[in-house]
């Protein structure tokens, strides 16, 4: 959500970049580390119903 902010700001974007994609793997791992936390405690299923 920065990432525009900062670039309109004068930032490169080729320091922008690999920031947003660490920032994006980071989020994925720590919400596939919570959904296996959930299903080790949980004892019905943990997946969204869509």
């Amino acid at each position: 959500m920065l990432g525009p902010i900062v670039a309109a700001r004068g930032l490169p974007l080729a320091l922008i970049a690999p920031a947003t994609f660490v920032a994006t793997f980071t989020t994925s791992v720590a919400g596939a580390a919570v959904y296996t936390a959930l299903a080790l405690v949980s004892p019905g299923p943990v997946a969204m119903d869509w």
